[in-house]
């Protein structure tokens, strides 16, 4: 079994796709539009 560090292209593939990861959920939240109460909540009746 090898031992895998910092340096190793396993670790440096993952924390690239971390990365990736990390930036598509900011610009998704960024970009996100608040809901609107009138047209998803129930109403009561």
């Amino acid at each position: 079994m090898e031992i895998l560090d910092k340096k190793s292209t396993e670790i440096n593939s993952f924390f690239t796709g971390l990365e990736e990861l990390l930036d598509t959920i900011g610009k998704a939240l960024k970009n996100r539009t608040p809901r609107d109460c009138k047209q998803n909540c129930v109403s009561e009746r």
